[in-house]
Order: structure tokens, then C-alpha cells, then sequence
């Protein structure tokens, strides 16, 4: 098991994209902490704006923030992703975090990424205001985090806001291919099913919850993901 472990650790170190890992670290922030390596990325990336903040919640050390890993083995490794963070933009780091590969982020607001939480493959994350992903959450691959419609809208003659925020507590498990949109909020242990489209606040149906449909509903209660490698 060990040697496998060795194997798998030196293949993912072969897939660093070193040039876009040292561009991300020494300009992203302080020399110190920049030699240290928090933020890894892999594969084919393109760089929008960066000209945000990156913030650290925890000691800082090698591979906190890993950027187009295959982890969930949907997506080429080689597919193209993009990162982009705008002025005054903030990413902020509670711990180890992985996005998958062929994602783009556009974060023109706060996100905050907990320790232990993913970001499936092609997946796409829009923050205009603030995002939320509680520890040890999950999204899984083709998944949409938008807090913002891009456009106002007008109906009797009020303007109503195109932005909102967004937050996901512990230990959440998001299906493939759905929508989180602005508006949602999810209590820790919430399931998701695939597809799904979840815009409102649901902690009025408390914690341990399946939710599925366009829009989603509240479908079961006391339910829980199970998270043992072994027995899965």
C-alpha cells in the first residue's frame, strides 16, 4: 500500500505545471510564504486578472490549494481550465482544497474554501459577492457555484439586486451537474442529487437532508453520506 501511495505521490508530482505554479506563488503573495508552495497547479491553466488577495486560515504548507488535479477521473487531466481573480477579489484558504481539472473560476468577490473540500472537473464557479464551501463539502464534476445573475432585472418598476451570496455547510454533498445559484443555503450534511437546481435557504428543514429537482426539494430526512473508504 505504501509503495502505491510512493507511485501515485511522484505521477502526481510529474503533472505540476511548474511555470504557472511559481508565476500564481511569487505573485500572489509574500516571498516567505510563497517558497513554502501552498497553491499547486496542474495541467493546462490559463491565468485571468489576478491582481486579488489570497488568504491563508491555517499554518501554511506545500499543496493546500491544488488546482486541476484528476481526482474524480471524469475529465482528461489535460483539459484547459482557467482562474481569474479580480481586484479587491479574495480567496480564502481554511485548509486543503482540490479542484478538479478543466474548471474555471471567475471570483470577483469572497470565497471561502474550507478545509478538506472539493470542486469537482469542468466545473465553474462565478463570485461577484461571497461563496461559501463548509469542511469536508464536496461538488461533484459539471457542477455551476454563481452567486450573481451578470444582469439586473426590473419588474414593477423595482430593480432587484443581480447579486446574492451563497454558503454550504460541513460535511454537504453536492450531485454531478447541478446549480448552486445565489440564495442558497444549505445546513452541514445536506445530500444533493444530481441535476438538481438550489437557490433558497433550506436550513428550515435542518441538518441530514436530501434534496433533489429543479428546483430542489426537501425529498428525505436523516440521512447522511458515508465517508469510509474501506467499506465503500
Amino acid at each position: 500500500m505504501r509503495i502505491n501511495n510512493i507511485i501515485s505521490y511522484i505521477k502526481l508530482f510529474c503533472k505540476i505545471n511548474f511555470f504557472k505554479t511559481l508565476y500564481f506563488n511569487f505573485k500572489m503573495l509574500r516571498f516567505k510564504d510563497a517558497c513554502r508552495f501552498p497553491c499547486l497547479f496542474f495541467g493546462n491553466v490559463e491565468f485571468g486578472p489576478l491582481s486579488g488577495e489570497v488568504r491563508f486560515d491555517t499554518p501554511i504548507k506545500a499543496g493546500l490549494f491544488r488546482w486541476g488535479v484528476e481526482y474524480d477521473g471524469f475529465t482528461p487531466s489535460k483539459m484547459p481550465s482557467k482562474f481569474s481573480l479580480s481586484e479587491n477579489a479574495i480567496l480564502q484558504i481554511g485548509g486543503r482544497t482540490d479542484i478538479g481539472c478543466g474548471s474555471v473560476f471567475r471570483i470577483i468577490g469572497h470565497i471561502i474554501l474550507s478545509n478538506n473540500s472539493f470542486i469537482g472537473s469542468r466545473s465553474v464557479v462565478a463570485c461577484s459577492k461571497k461563496i461559501f464551501l463548509g469542511t469536508n463539502s464536496r461538488i461533484a464534476f459539471g457542477s455551476i457555484l454563481m452567486d450573481t445573475n451578470h444582469h439586473f432585472i426590473v419588474s414593477n418598476n423595482s430593480v432587484h439586486p443581480k447579486e446574492g451570496t451563497i454558503k454550504i455547510g460541513d460535511f454537504c454533498w453536492i450531485g454531478n451537474n447541478t446549480t448552486i445559484a445565489k440564495g442558497c443555503i444549505l445546513p452541514n450534511n445536506t445530500i444533493v442529487a444530481a441535476k438538481s437546481f438550489v437557490a433558497k435557504n433550506y436550513t428550515d428543514y435542518g441538518e441530514n437532508c436530501l434534496l433533489a429537482g429543479s428546483p430542489a426539494k426537501i425529498k428525505q430526512n436523516g440521512i447522511s453520506r458515508l465517508y469510509n473508504r474501506q467499506i465503500e
